[in-house]
């Protein structure tokens, strides 16, 4: 699972615009590097340090936590034809074979979107969807990235105006 470069563009201006740039760890290794210190305080009773937080990888775990428990550990595997197919459907992009959490969701929308009264036709799912409500990609960057820059305020990396 992999966010497509659109995507990870939308969340990165997303923590910008809301002055958080400065908390994004510089390089792949070291936001490895603060997870794992997460990870270790959190085995050992302790909460992480502040200076951890990434309100990247933040969002980023948060999505691909969403769409697996949405779609299951299928997403974490390499797409086959018939996903492509099936994407193709909706503009979801190829992304190098990897499932895209918030194209997953952007896909969920407009499958609701363009079936029968706003539904997916679905056994079993009361999700409706109307004709003006927000692309579930979009609100998902924004909800989350509002739930970063509170979490940033509320442990002091991150002053309000």
């Amino acid at each position: 699972m992999k966010h497509c470069d659109e995507h990870w563009a939308r969340m990165r201006k997303a923590v910008d615009d809301r002055g958080m740039s400065h908390l994004v760890a510089g390089s792949g290794q070291e936001a490895v590097e603060r997870v794992q210190r997460e990870i270790e305080a959190h085995a050992e009773g302790d909460k992480p340090s502040p200076t951890d937080f990434d309100p990247l990888m933040a969002m980023n775990w948060n999505f691909c936590g969403r769409a697996m428990q949405t779609a299951g550990i299928v997403v974490m595997q390499e797409k086959d034809a018939y996903a492509y197919e099936v994407e193709a459907q909706y503009g979801i992009p190829r992304n190098d074979g990897h499932y895209c959490p918030l194209c997953l969701a952007k896909m969920g929308f407009l499958k609701h979107l363009r079936g029968d009264g706003g539904k997916c036709g679905e056994p079993g799912c009361e999700v409706v969807v109307k004709q003006d409500d927000r692309p579930w990609d979009e609100a998902w960057i924004e909800g989350c990235a509002d739930a970063m820059h509170k979490h940033a305020v509320d442990i002091g990396l991150v002053r309000t105006n």
